[in-house]
């Protein structure tokens, strides 16, 4: 829903969606899938961004692809316990 709402205020700008993405709420513990696992794991696990110093989100991508053919794409990568790595990279392919 997130997403959604920033690409339409945004005009579907590639780095500002990209810059949206690092959604790290954590559900409330009643609102975790039960899957065996425990809560503690549960919580580590349900963001749409995950930040641990083990496992997580590691890039955040937006594709997208227009009506003449071409497509351009922003990735933005994560280092565990730091964060951004770096600026995002852009690419798009109707570009020379």
């Amino acid at each position: 829903e997130a997403l959604c709402m920033a690409t339409r205020e945004l005009g579907m700008k590639k780095i500002a969606v990209v810059e949206r993405l690092p959604d790290d709420e954590v559900p409330a513990d009643e609102d975790l899938p039960e899957t065996g696992v425990g809560v503690e794991l549960e919580r580590l696990v349900a963001p749409i961004f995950i930040q641990s110093a083990t496992y997580g989100t590691r890039a955040s991508t937006v594709v997208r692809f227009h009506a003449d053919g071409h497509f351009d794409f922003a990735e933005q990568r994560w280092e565990p316990g730091i964060g951004r790595a770096g600026n995002a990279g852009e690419f798009d392919s109707g570009e020379a």
